[in-house]
């Protein structure tokens, strides 16, 4: 960074004049006495003998010099500012999952480097991610065109159904100060390679680019998918992958530490024979940050039903997450979820605690958001929902899409329809409209959201819980993966 300057008020003299000898008085003895009667002549016009010897000062610095003239002042250069400080262990773990040989020095870390295991895997991860790079930038330069989102430096983002997506989560929206996830999967912890042995380290390699595959293909998890790789022997929870995409992103990792909201309903439900949720909340707080910048940011994330039944277990949480704001809202592959009766607790939090939302079809319901005096901005394109989602179909939306006429598609896959690479993807921005409490626009926010539930006639939903959500694939099955660059 260049240092600040001081202002270039009188211009100060240079090595090089200073070091001259002062030659003008000597040089030119007439000329020396025509300025002194011209000082002489200031001084009576000025009325008096002060004033003459001010104007002698004056015309003295300004054409003379005053003798030999002043060294410049040396202005020192701050210090620079200490380099981030963060845990050189959790961070070499994130980075060798992430096929990124973290620096050298310990030697356990640098053992398990020096494995077939980890060049393997290191050759994976370059090959996979190469296409989903592509992918994300795509996707930051939509957003740098696109989104607005005020103040993104202090605001939270709440990212309901997320599972570990970190990935979508930062190419949107980069700069929130906060992050705050949740769904159903444990968080678990970020694994201490150092214990690994060689062959455990191997293990938890390939579990985790099990885990990845759908991310890396299809931009979304498959919630019934990770009940299975996130339960693995040596790979539990969402901490890991969510840690792997931070050091995908040269993120660095401060602190983890486990988060507990309610600890007085902890240790109620732990006692025996108490009335307990089926799936206990659990939490976890990331620090981690840019080396480059030496600006931190967090995440929490909390794992839990989401039902508004299973909520009754922790009736605070709505609150506490309303207390996050000024907030942003981001929903993708969400299962439709939102259009559920089961979920109006979140969806209302939602509604009214952010003012600015990202999301695709399966996010909060169109209606809900125009009913609520939302703005609400079209991008790609609509298309009817998958034959298992088929519940989630919005007769409005595609209305709306249709008033807006042919929009530009996007050029990244968000969502369930990713076989195109972005061609059949849509998604929209919604902003608070302006409220004026003397004269209320039509469709301004009623006290209470309107209801979200499906149509009569729609199918019940198959999955009423929460998840970073999607079904199992179509039969038709799984389009073949990507091919590296």
């Amino acid at each position: 960074m260049t240092t600040p300057q001081p202002p270039d008020t009188d211009r100060p003299t240079t090595p090089a004049q200073a070091s001259e000898p002062p030659t003008v008085e000597t040089a030119a003895p007439a000329r020396s006495s025509r300025r002194r009667a011209l000082i002489a002549t200031a001084a009576v016009a000025t009325g008096g003998l002060a004033a003459g010897a001010a104007a002698q000062n004056w015309f003295s610095r300004t054409f003379l010099g005053a003798g030999k003239a002043a060294e410049p002042t040396a202005v020192a250069a701050p210090p620079p500012p200490p380099p981030l400080a963060y845990d050189r262990r959790l961070t070499a773990a994130v980075q060798m999952m992430a096929g990124i040989t973290p620096e050298p020095g310990d030697p356990a870390v640098d053992a398990l480097v020096a494995t077939e295991a980890f060049r393997q895997h290191r050759t994976w991860m370059r090959e996979q991610f190469a296409p989903v790079r592509a992918r994300l930038t795509a996707m930051e330069r939509w957003r740098e065109q696109t989104v607005r989102v005020p103040d993104a430096a202090n605001r939270t983002l709440l990212y309901p159904f997320s599972g570990p997506d970190f990935l979508n989560a930062y190419a949107m929206f980069p700069q929130h100060a906060r992050y705050v996830f949740f769904s159903l999967e444990r968080p678990s912890e970020l694994p201490d390679l150092a214990t690994k042995t060689p062959a455990q380290f191997a293990e938890l390699l390939e579990s985790l680019r099990g885990a990845l595959r759908d991310i890396f293909e299809r931009n979304y998890f498959i919630t019934s998918y990770m009940s299975r790789q996130l339960t693995a022997p040596r790979l539990r929870g969402t901490l890991p992958l969510i840690g792997t995409m931070m050091a995908l992103y040269g993120r660095v990792i401060v602190s983890a530490e486990a988060v507990d909201l309610f600890p007085d309903l902890t240790e109620s439900y732990s006692r025996p024979g108490a009335r307990r949720p089926a799936i206990p909340m659990r939490g976890v707080r990331v620090v981690f940050g840019d080396p480059a910048t030496r600006r931190t940011q967090q995440l929490h994330y909390f794992s839990l039903d989401a039902t508004d039944r299973a909520l009754q277990f922790y009736p605070g949480f709505t609150g506490w997450l309303a207390a996050q704001g000024p907030a942003t809202a981001m929903v993708k592959s969400a299962s439709y979820l939102l259009h559920d009766r089961q979920f109006s607790q979140v969806r209302d939090t939602l509604v009214t605690t952010a003012d600015f939302l990202l999301q695709d079809d399966t996010g909060v319901p169109f209606r809900v958001l125009r009913q609520s005096g939302w703005q609400v901005q079209l991008f790609g394109e609509y298309r009817y929902p998958l034959p298992s989602l088929a519940y989630g179909y919005q007769r409005d939306l595609q209305a709306a899409y249709e008033q807006a006429g042919r929009l530009p598609p996007l050029t990244f896959p968000f969502g369930y329809h990713w076989r195109e690479g972005g061609a059949g993807s849509g998604l929209m921005i919604a902003t608070r409209a302006p409220r004026s409490p003397a004269a209320a626009e039509p469709g301004t926010a009623p006290s209470t959201v309107p209801s979200a539930a499906p149509p009569a006639n729609a199918p019940p939903n198959p999955s009423a819980t929460p998840g970073a959500a999607a079904p199992a694939a179509p039969a038709s099955g799984p389009a073949a993966p990507p091919s590296a660059n």
